[in-house]
């Protein structure tokens, strides 16, 4: 079926309802997991280490920067809760590009 024009390709209202629910998804999982709590301005991870981990953000916010070799810090990603990072090791990267610190 062709799509019209100004039609949008994906139905946002069944999209919006069809949410996932992260945390019970997870709950489900039966090992391979770690429950970490981080202080504000204590990095996660940072850029260079190995890409090893995929992390779920449960509560609070996390800053995802990078770092030029002069030193300037570029924030490319401001996280909230309910919401995933560091996935670029599901892709085959063995580093990570960026860095991640938790703030208030």
């Amino acid at each position: 079926m062709a799509r019209k024009k100004n039609q949008p390709a994906v139905d946002t209202e069944k999209q919006k309802s069809q949410s996932v629910d992260w945390e019970r998804l997870l709950a489900g999982f039966g090992g391979g997991r770690t429950f970490i709590e981080y202080d504000a301005n204590r990095n996660i991870f940072w850029q260079g280490d190995p890409a090893d981990s995929v992390f779920y953000l449960r509560k609070g916010r996390v800053k995802i920067a990078v770092t030029s070799h002069q030193g300037k810090e570029a924030i490319v990603a401001h996280l909230d809760a309910g919401e995933f990072f560091g996935e670029g090791c599901l892709a085959g990267h063995p580093w990570c590009s960026t860095g991640g610190l938790p703030h208030v």
